[in-house]
Formats: structure tokens, C-alpha cells, sequence
């Protein structure tokens, strides 16, 4: 029998488990990074050596300038949008939503739609020789790339089926494509089939022509390309690894893998992750084993897996499953930890909120006067009246003899009055928010002219500390006078923000 004590613990049980990320295992590291209200997280993105990170959802988009720990929605044009990936360069992010490809500077605000088509299902980007962007972008049937600012088709005879992921380093174009992978070394002009070892009797023949076997086969996830050379990709029949330039090099042992429901592989240094729709696994490359290492708890499938590793160079595995984006720090041999001043700089939401308040042009002044118009129309016009006045009594007296003036006390008069009088139109229009829209206007543009010029002097000194501390290990006069012109930059980008902020950032670096 049920006591009032027991219906509590169960509530609190069942109130605890509803919070906790993974059940009971208070062990596992996983916590909840994001939660979304409605539709799914699609995916999550980050530049290495960053703290910027994406995360795309089905109805919009979340930014996070700390590496994950907090996440804020994004405004998107047309308002919301399937954003299906994300790909960032050094200077660009690039979104594949349901309306086609959008474009941003890192440092912007604006994001400008890339013409062509739409519906777009992916997009991969990285920073080419010339200095511009190389952006492969693919729907299910068909492989584009952004050329000239605009969406390109690539043909050239291939009839493309149900592209699951695309690939690009060292100038090799990977395509996964109808349960085949394919590569490319000429950008697409030419393309070579990548045969996996069940896939014809001749495993290390790897170099035919595209279109001499037609056979199709089983189903294959995602590419995952790892930092120092091996191309890592995900089948129902196990993980394979292939070289940069696309030639089957072995495949990794499935001991402890249900690789029949393998959907997705990661990578980080000597890290290895495979995953089904509800279960992650990392492989144990001493003991040729793969152990499970996430298991999804809520309602809600395994969408995407993707490793990540901060400016302070600790590496993350996150997992997006249904509408919960989960985050967990893993240990990564051979990285090295950095601990140095930057990371105890004001993150770039404190200095925004420098900039705001010393230019005054705070969202909260505009309420503010509109909250006044709007009691001007409900409050009366007062006037108030004061007048005195003064009456002198005299009286005359005249006959034919004698005449004589009588003069009377003087009387004294005050007189006052107040007047309240309402405008009723006024509750239907008031004329003061005419002009609160255009100062509104002004406000917002100034505003976004000081955060845009803020963020774009913030990133560009923290790259700057970022590569003077890679560089700092090297001695030689040249790159130490090297480092010193950077260090003069970094403090005229210290300047610019003071000027921007009224001193205030070099006064919260000199707190910290």
C-alpha cells in the first residue's frame, strides 16, 4: 500500500529522471547542451581551435559563442527555416536550408542568399589556394558547387542517386551516393568508383571507371575525414578506411559493432565513433573492440554525430537525437591543453553589452519611450489656474455746497481652478510614435553598425593571440619580430574596442 512519502519519492524520481541526461549514470559526462521546443536538430557544426558552434534544427537556427555551453536562436531571412547543415570556413558560414544555400561573414550579421536552387540537402566549405572559399553544395540528385556567387551544377554525365554526404581534401571530391562512394581528383570533371571489399571479387583493384559495374551496394552513412590523413566511412557492413586520394586502405574490425544499423561515423586524433539510430560506440583500438558510449534516453532518433575541439584545445563529441542536442568531453592523446590569458577575456556577448550601453542605444531605450507614449495617451492634460485680485471701496458725496470722498476698507479676492482634459483619440493614435519609429530606426542601424564593427575587432584579436601562441615555440629573430608586429595589432584592436566600449574591455581584462 501506497503512503503520501511514497507517491512524493515517485514523483521526485520521475521529476529527476525527466532532467537528468542519461538516466542514472551519473558517471557518463553527457549532459543536455540544447534543448529545442519544436521540430528536430538536424545537425551541429564548429570550426576546430573555435568556440563558435551551429546547430542547425528544423525550424531554424542556434549559435553558441562559447563552445556549447550556452546557445541562442539566430534570426534567419524569411523567418523559419529547415537548416539541413552547416559549414564554416575561417571567414564565412555557409547554412543548406529548405530555400537553398545562405552566406555570412563570420563577424556579420546579414546572411545573403546564394542564387540557384533550392531545397538543398548539404553543404561542405574550406578555404581554397586563392584565397576563396571552395563550397560543394548537393541535393539528392544533383552535385553543385558555388562558383562566381552562384549555384553551379556539376554534370558532367554522372546521374547522381540519393547523395548521402560529400567529402572534399587535398583537392579529392568524395560522394556517397546510391550505396556507392565515388571520388573525384579533377573536381568533378571525372569520376572513379570506390569499390569496398564485399563489393567485387577483386578488393585492391580500386581504380575502374565509373559506369563499367552497375551494381549497387548496401547502403553507406557519411564520410569522416581525420586530421592527420585517413578518410574514414560508415556502411551497414562496418567502418572502412580510405586514403585522402580515395584508395581502400583496410577495414576496421565490427567486434562489439551491430554494423547492419551503422548510420554514422566521427573522427577526432585517435578517437573513433560509429552510430546507429540510438546508440553510439567508440572504438577501443587497443583491444580491437567497439564498446557502446551513448545510448539516447528520450523519444527521438540519432540525427547527426560530430566531434569538435575548443581554442583551449579540449575535444567533444556531440550528438543530436530528436530534439535534444547532448555534449560530452573526450580525452584526445596528443593534444595539448592550452591555459593562457585569453580564456579569461570577456566572452564577445559582454563586450556587445559594453558597446550597447556606452553608445546608449539599448533595445530597452525604445520601450522605454514607447511605454511613455502609451501612458500619454491614458493620462489627462493638467492645467491649473491661480489668480488674485483687489477691490478698493469709495464713495463720494457732493451737494451744492460741499462735496467730501468716503474711502472704505480694500476687500482682497483670490480665485483658482484645475482643468483635466483627455485626448481620446490619442488611444487610437498617438502622434509621438511616429517619431519613435524613425528614432527606432536610426537606433537599430546604429546599433548594428557598432555590434557588426565590434565582433569583427573581437575575432580578429582573438585570431591574433591564437596564432602568436602557435608561433610562440620558434625563436628565430625573423618570426620573433614577427610576433611583435602582431602584438602591436593586438593592441590597436584593443584600442578600437576600448574606443567602442569607453574603456571598458581593457578594464574587465585587467579584472579578470
Amino acid at each position: 500500500m501506497y503512503t503520501k512519502r511514497h507517491k512524493i519519492l515517485v514523483v521526485f524520481l520521475a521529476v529527476s529522471f525527466m532532467f537528468y541526461p542519461l538516466g542514472t549514470d551519473a558517471s557518463s559526462g553527457w549532459t543536455i547542451s540544447l534543448k529545442v521546443d519544436t521540430g528536430d536538430i538536424l545537425c551541429v557544426a564548429g570550426r576546430d581551435g573555435g568556440e563558435l558552434m551551429y546547430a542547425g534544427t528544423q525550424k531554424g537556427l542556434y549559435a553558441s559563442i562559447d563552445a556549447g555551453r550556452r546557445w541562442e536562436s539566430v534570426a534567419l531571412p524569411g523567418g523559419s527555416l529547415s537548416v539541413r547543415r552547416v559549414a564554416i570556413t575561417p571567414e564565412n558560414v555557409y547554412l543548406a536550408t529548405g530555400q537553398g544555400i545562405f552566406r555570412k561573414s563570420i563577424a556579420g550579421i546579414k546572411w545573403d542568399r546564394v542564387p540557384g536552387r533550392k531545397g538543398v540537402d548539404g553543404v561542405i566549405a574550406c578555404s581554397g589556394d586563392s584565397g576563396r572559399d571552395v563550397v560543394w553544395v548537393w541535393s539528392e540528385k544533383e552535385l553543385l558547387r558555388v562558383k562566381n556567387g552562384e549555384l553551379e551544377k556539376v554534370a558532367h554525365g554522372v546521374s547522381w542517386e540519393n547523395i548521402s554526404d560529400v567529402a572534399y581534401a587535398d583537392g579529392t571530391l568524395l560522394v556517397v551516393s546510391g550505396g556507392n562512394a565515388y571520388r573525384s581528383r579533377d573536381d568533378g570533371s571525372s569520376w572513379e568508383r570506390i569499390y569496398l571489399d564485399w563489393q567485387r571479387e577483386d578488393p585492391e583493384d580500386t581504380e575502374e571507371i565509373l559506369g563499367q559495374d552497375e551494381w549497387k551496394g548496401p547502403g553507406i552513412g557519411n564520410i569522416c575525414y581525420r586530421g592527420h590523413g585517413s578518410v574514414f566511412i560508415s556502411t551497414v557492413k562496418g567502418v572502412f578506411v580510405i586514403s585522402k586520394s580515395g584508395v581502400l586502405e583496410s577495414r576496421i574490425d565490427t567486434t562489439g559493432l551491430p554494423s547492419s544499423k551503422v548510420k554514422r561515423v566521427a573522427c577526432a586524433e585517435e578517437k573513433l565513433f560509429a552510430s546507429t539510430d540510438t546508440r553510439v560506440f567508440v572504438y577501443r583500438e587497443e583491444e580491437r573492440t567497439w564498446s557502446p558510449y551513448f545510448e539516447e534516453s528520450f523519444p527521438g532518433r540519432i540525427a547527426f554525430i560530430k566531434t569538435h575541439r575548443d581554442a583551449l584545445g579540449n575535444a567533444s563529441l556531440w550528438v543530436a537525437a530528436g530534439k535534444f542536442l547532448y555534449g560530452r568531453n573526450i580525452d584526445v592523446p596528443g593534444v595539448q591543453r592550452v591555459s593562457c590569458g585569453k580564456a579569461q577575456e570577456p566572452s564577445i556577448r559582454e563586450v556587445h553589452k559594453m558597446a550597447i550601453e556606452y553608445a546608449e542605444v539599448s533595445p530597452e531605450k525604445i520601450k522605454a519611450w514607447r511605454r511613455g507614449a502609451m501612458w500619454k495617451a491614458v493620462l489627462p492634460r493638467l492645467s491649473v489656474n491661480v489668480s488674485e485680485s483687489y477691490d478698493d471701496n469709495i464713495e463720494i458725496y457732493k451737494n451744492s455746497s460741499t462735496s467730501y470722498v468716503v474711502t472704505g476698507p480694500r476687500e482682497r479676492g483670490n480665485d483658482w481652478g484645475i482643468d483635466l482634459t483627455w485626448d481620446l483619440s490619442d488611444l487610437v493614435w498617438n502622434d509621438a510614435q511616429t517619431s519613435i519609429d524613425v528614432r527606432s530606426r536610426l537606433m537599430v542601424q546604429l546599433r548594428d553598425d557598432i555590434l557588426e564593427e565590434v565582433t569583427r575587432l573581437y575575432f580578429e584579436r582573438k585570431r591574433l593571440i591564437e596564432e602568436i601562441e602557435k608561433e610562440s615555440e620558434d625563436t628565430g629573430q625573423e618570426k620573433l619580430k614577427y610576433i611583435s608586429e602582431k602584438d602591436l595589432r593586438i593592441e590597436e584592436l584593443t584600442a578600437y574596442i576600448d574606443a567602442l566600449t569607453g574603456g571598458r574591455f581593457s578594464e574587465a581584462l585587467s579584472n579578470k
